[in-house]
């Protein structure tokens, strides 16, 4: 093969791996950028805003019970007035929940579900006006009498448990498993498609490097230039790409499965939180149905922390027992329960996130405790007291201890929330512009490669083109060479043969 086929060759070989290259290389940048945007600012912001919805919806019916429970008794921790304010608060952050779920929602199934709910917090609405309407009618309604206005509060209590609270259950479920798949696909993507940029880019530089060795050899240049500057070039591209591609896949890992699978169990642990105190409230409410309310209760609670085997007249013992071992616990280790708290406290990462979960999980034993003693009060009795006690937020009242665990919550949730976004944002930083830089290094390494290959191409064209120079035949004897005979050698007489002797003929017989 000869030298300028050769070289041409090997152009052709450093422009395809570098191509191949990028081509990975861009597959690789759009897969973690697929899942970084998903779990920063897509389906991920979704679920939170789905679990805030779910929030929204159980305080709303908590606050329209403790309308009804406390009525227009004076001398109370909490007066109708204050219930109404809460209703009002919580009816906004539903508004604004259904607005932040509905932004870049996907999926027909989502919007008909969304628009549903949507449908039928009117109707609950409507339900709650008229149950307040006719309990403030009952003027001379006892605290311990029943409302006239319960068959509407049953009403409204049915089609929050079976339709609302389900439709925002749904709506959270269908984002945590975009995410979820998402993240699967393009973790996996972007990781494999990593490794094999790692091993296209440094076969690129090794084409490179081998094309600058056999230029030496056919060409006798030490360096050629071009070459020189493309492989420069193509260590750069290797070491940004690759560099940049891996470690954003990092930081989509640690977005999901460090931030965003605890912002997710501690969401839904807040909502959750809130429809059992909504239980409770109703437990008070409507004693025909506090069995009910009750067994309601017990399942949110294992839901939040459970134990094996422990019913609800045990279960904040366990959960005070539970606390008191914390402190020698591992980092990494499984903890004596399971539910929400469980798996939160199985994915501890961050500075503070350890010492900010414990404490929650004490305002949540706090709170059960005096779930203990509001129910203990209701066995003996004592009904006015245990309603003042459940609904009042002064100190060391059921409600003052679930507004701390509401803060305690939201304050953990807070650090997960903020290195998931820090980490969103810092891979796609990573990512930014990077496709761009990447495909104008290997332009400017095919031309540079190209530009070196074409000088040595041009010195064999000039060289072919040049006339051939007829070297003279050197003599093979010495003296100047013999000329033609001239008169006097044809006139001179030959001299006569020698005889030849006798013995030297033979003899024929």
């Amino acid at each position: 093969m000869t030298t300028p086929v050769s070289l041409r060759l090997l152009v052709a070989g450093v422009v395809v791996t570098l191509v191949a290259y990028l081509g990975v290389l861009l597959a690789a940048i759009s897969a973690a950028d697929d899942g970084l945007r998903t779990v920063g600012a897509g389906a991920g912001s979704r679920v939170v805003s789905a679990n805030a919805l779910h929030g929204a919806l159980s305080g709303m019916d908590a606050e329209l019970a403790n309308t009804v429970l406390v009525g227009d008794e004076r001398g109370l921790g909490f007066a109708r007035e204050q219930a109404a304010a809460n209703y009002a608060a919580d009816r906004k952050a539903l508004g604004d929940a259904i607005e932040e779920t509905g932004a870049g929602i996907e999926g027909d199934e989502a919007r008909r579900t969304l628009a549903d709910l949507v449908d039928k917090v009117g109707l609950y609405d409507n339900l709650a006006g008229q149950a307040t309407l006719l309990d403030r009618q009952s003027d001379a309604r006892a605290l311990t009498d029943a409302s006239p206005a319960l068959p509407l509060l049953r009403q409204a209590a049915d089609l929050m448990r079976d339709t609302l609270l389900p439709e925002a259950d749904r709506l959270s479920a269908a984002n945590a498993g975009a995410v979820e798949a998402t993240f699967r696909d393009t973790y996996g993507r972007a990781r494999d498609l990593g490794g094999w940029s790692l091993a296209l880019g440094p076969g690129a530089i090794g084409v490179l490097l081998c094309g600058q060795a056999f230029v030496a050899v056919r060409t006798r240049r030490v360096v050629n230039p071009g070459m020189l500057i493309a492989t420069v070039l193509a260590v750069a591209l290797v070491w940004t790409g690759t560099g940049a591609t891996l470690a954003a896949a990092e930081h989509l890992r640690t977005a999901k499965k460090d931030a965003f699978d605890s912002v997710l169990e501690l969401t839904r642990a807040r909502a959750v939180a809130t429809d059992a105190n909504r239980d409770e409230s109703r437990f008070l409410l409507d004693r025909a149905r506090a069995t009910d309310a009750e067994r309601a209760f017990e399942a949110k609670s294992r839901e939040l922390a459970g134990f094996d085997g422990v019913r609800l007249d045990g279960y904040a013992e366990a959960l005070r027992s539970a606390i008191t071992g914390l402190p020698g616990l591992a980092k990494g280790a499984t903890p004596p329960f399971d539910g929400r708290f469980g798996r939160e406290f199985r994915n501890i990462t961050f500075a503070g996130e350890r010492a900010a979960a414990e404490d929650a999980l004490r305002w949540y034993a706090r709170y059960q405790d005096y779930d203990r003693q509001l129910r203990t009060m209701v066995a003996r009795g004592d009904l006015r007291g245990a309603i003042d006690f459940a609904t009042s937020h002064r100190e060391n009242n059921s409600n003052w201890a679930f507004d701390h665990l509401i803060e305690s919550l939201e304050a953990v949730t807070a650090i997960n929330r903020t290195h998931m976004d820090a980490e969103a944002n810092a891979g796609r930083d990573a990512l930014a512009d990077l496709g761009l830089i990447a495909t104008l290094l290997v332009l400017a390494g095919a031309g540079a490669t190209w530009a070196g290959v074409r000088t040595r191409l041009v010195e064999y064209r000039a060289g072919e083109a040049a006339p051939a120079r007829i070297r003279p035949r050197r003599p093979t004897h010495p003296g100047p060479p013999p000329g033609p005979p001239g008169p006097a050698t044809l006139d001179r007489p030959r001299p006569a043969p020698e005889p030849v002797p006798a013995a030297a003929v033979p003899v024929r017989r």
